[in-house]
C-alpha cells in the first residue's frame, strides 16, 4: 500500500484518507496502517464509495469490488473469485462525494492517489468542480476499457482534467494520455 510508503518518506506531519469500501480490502489496509503508524501521522479509513446516490451495488471477488452495472460484468468477477479461490458478494455500499468525504473528516489533499478500477469516471466527473477549486496534484490510474464499458469516454475524463488546468507532472503532452486511452491497456497520469 502506496499511503504506507507515502507516509514513511515525509519528514512532516502527514495526514491520510484512504477510502476502501470493500470490507476485506479494508480489514487488510487498517492492518498496514497499524503497522506502520508514526506518532506524527493521522491515518483514517473511510468505508464508504465515491459516487453521487446515496448508496450502489457492489460485486466483491474477495480481492476488492466493482460497481455492479451488468450480469455479464458480475460473472467475470465471479469467475475470478472461484479462480483465486475467494468469496464472491454482492454487497451494498454507502456512497458520498469525494469533497464531502473530505470535509467530513477535515481533510483539505494535496495529492490525490485515484486507483479505482475504472470507477474514476464517476470521481472525476462529479468533483470537477471541486478538484478546480483545492487543485490538489493527482496520481491517476485509468482504465479505458473499463470505462467504455460503462458507455464512456475515456477521453472526455481527459479533456475535463485538462479544461481544469491540470497537466502532466513530466510536462508530457495531454496528446499522449490521449493515445493511451484510445487503447484498452491501463496507465499512470502524474497530474499537477
Amino acid at each position: 500500500f502506496f499511503s504506507a510508503l507515502f507516509a514513511a518518506s515525509r519528514q512532516e506531519h502527514v495526514q491520510i484518507l484512504s477510502i476502501e469500501p470493500d470490507p476485506s480490502s479494508r480489514i487488510v489496509l487498517a492492518n498496514v496502517r497499524d503497522r506502520n503508524m508514526r506518532a506524527d501521522t493521522k491515518w483514517i479509513i473511510d468505508g464508504r464509495a465515491v459516487g453521487s446516490a446515496e448508496k450502489a451495488e457492489f460485486v466483491s471477488s474477495g480481492y476488492g469490488v466493482a460497481r455492479s452495472h451488468s450480469p455479464a460484468g458480475d460473472a467475470g468477477t465471479q469467475q475470478t473469485a472461484a479462480r483465486n479461490g475467494r468469496p464472491f458478494a454482492r454487497i451494498e455500499v454507502e456512497c458520498a462525494t469525494l469533497q464531502s468525504i473530505c470535509r467530513e473528516h477535515g481533510v483539505v489533499p494535496d495529492l490525490l492517489k485515484i486507483d479505482i478500477e475504472g470507477m474514476e469516471w464517476d470521481l472525476i466527473r462529479a468533483s470537477l468542480d471541486w478538484l478546480a477549486q483545492q487543485r490538489p496534484r493527482i496520481h491517476l490510474e485509468v482504465h479505458p476499457a473499463f470505462i467504455r464499458r460503462q458507455h464512456h469516454d475515456p477521453h472526455v475524463l481527459l479533456k475535463n482534467l485538462e479544461q481544469i488546468g491540470y497537466r502532466a507532472l513530466d510536462g508530457a503532452a495531454w496528446a499522449s494520455a490521449f493515445k493511451r486511452a484510445s487503447g484498452d491497456a491501463t496507465f499512470h497520469l502524474d497530474l499537477v
